[in-house]
Parts: structure tokens; sequence; C-alpha cells
């Protein structure tokens, strides 16, 4: 998400980008996603993109505004990440000098002061702070349980599934408090949610 902050994103050809948090235990996330997601690919488009916890390849990407463009590999030296680099580094250089480069940034600044006007970057980041409190200091111990388990390169907890998914996976008595205790969140999926720490 972090990435989307910037004014051309560019991705390699053949990666797969995965566009949220949520599958880290049900993590929110932050670097001012609510504000830059919506604004690349829609309200609508962001909604689903972070609560399906579905992959998305670079040409999807394009294809809905996430990225830029897709830089393809010229088949010398396939994976070679230098030569993504030295070609990151030109289009960024061209762009710098570019002649309407100062336009560019003039327009990129009474766009944002519009958009602050509307709702100020500081309200995003509180919002995303205060979901994310939830996930570091709240009563469910999912996105604990993904953390330790990516840390020490284990795989996740198999009971641990993003809310969208959880529908199709449990099957017990307590699947409705879970899925509506579940948004921005995982829930245990074998015994519906735990209130357990």
């Amino acid at each position: 998400m972090l990435a989307l902050a910037a004014d051309r994103v560019f991705a390699r050809e053949g990666i797969v980008l995965n566009p949220h948090y949520k599958g880290m235990g049900g993590l929110y996330g932050s670097e001012y996603w609510t504000y830059s997601l919506p604004k690349r690919v829609g309200d609508v488009l962001a909604l689903q993109l972070t609560e399906q916890c579905q992959p998305v390849s670079v040409e999807n990407a394009k294809a809905i505004g996430l990225i830029g463009d897709i830089i393809i590999q010229d088949g010398c030296c396939p994976g070679n990440f230098s030569g993504f680099q030295e070609q990151i580094v030109r289009i960024a250089e061209k762009l710098a000098h570019a002649q309407d480069f100062a336009a560019l940034q003039e327009r990129k600044r009474q766009a944002r002061k519009a958009d602050n006007k509307v709702k100020p970057l500081a309200h995003y980041r509180l919002e995303e702070l205060k979901e994310m409190n939830q996930n570091f200091w709240g009563e469910y111990p999912a996105y604990h349980l993904a953390r330790s388990a990516f840390v020490r390169k284990l795989p996740r907890p198999g009971n641990l599934q993003c809310s969208a998914n959880l529908k199709q996976v449990c099957g017990n008595a307590l699947c409705d408090e879970a899925l509506a205790n579940g948004r921005n969140r995982c829930a245990f999926s074998g015994v519906g949610h735990s209130r357990r720490v």
C-alpha cells in the first residue's frame, strides 16, 4: 500500500500483488491506504481488494488503475532485478527533467489541498491507527498468531481465515457471531471466534 503514495507506480512483469493486510491475522493496515487506494481504483474496488484477500496479476492491476504500468523483462536476463532498477531510475530521471515537471507538482499540490478540505490526511491516519489498535491490543489474538507464524517462517495457522472467506469454511453455531465480529479482523473458523486471549 505504501507504494500507492508515489506519483507513478510500476511493477515488474510476472509478479503477483496482494493489495491487502488481512491475511496477516486480519490486520487493518496503515500507510494512508484508506486515502490512496480508493483514489486509484475507486471505493467499490478498494473494498473488494481489501476484503476478499485475492491476489492480483500485474496485468489486472494495470487494467484497474492500481499500478500505472508494467516493466517488461527484455529476455536478456530474466529475473534480473538490477535491470528493473535501472529502468525505474531512467523513468524517474526522465520525469524529473520533463518540461512540465513544475506544472505536475503544482497540480499535485492543488489536488492535495482540495482533498485536505474534504478530509485531512491526519483523519485517515487516526482512523487507520484506531482500527490497528484493535489488532494489537484487542481481545482477538488472530493477528498475533499470524505474526508469530510469519516471524518464525511457519505456515499461517490453518484456522485463521479472512472474514470475507469465513462463511465458506465455517459451519458451526458460532458462525453468525464470528461474522458479526469479524469486520477487519480474522476469525477462528474451527470454533467461530474466541474471546479468549
